[in-house]
């Protein structure tokens, strides 16, 4: 888990900036201490789906977001984290198996 947080925070909140509080981007904030809180089990504001259903990566906002495939699922904007490189497959990989593992 604090790998995976590692990564989305270092992604989505200090490289690029866009989930600050206490309005980040799409309403979400990675700030420290609440980034889990505000990723599982939660609505995405951009699709039907919730940022991440433990257990379940392709019912998972953020997973499609990370993959460039959000469209595919209803939402929309660019894929993330934005303005940045794609994550590697090793660590989209990590991220796919920490959901598939129920977000531990």
């Amino acid at each position: 888990c604090a790998d995976i947080l590692n990564t989305l925070t270092f992604y989505c909140y200090t490289a690029n900036q866009c989930h600050h509080a206490p309005a980040g981007q799409a309403g979400l904030s990675l700030d420290e201490g609440v980034a889990s809180d505000n990723l599982l089990r939660i609505p995405s504001t951009q699709s039907e789906l919730d940022r991440i259903t433990p257990l379940e990566p392709l019912s998972s906002y953020v997973w499609h977001k990370l993959n460039a495939t959000q469209l595919e699922v209803g939402g929309l904007g660019e894929s993330m984290p934005f303005d940045q490189p794609q994550l590697s497959q090793e660590q989209l990989l990590s991220v796919y198996l920490w959901i598939l593992e129920g977000c531990p």
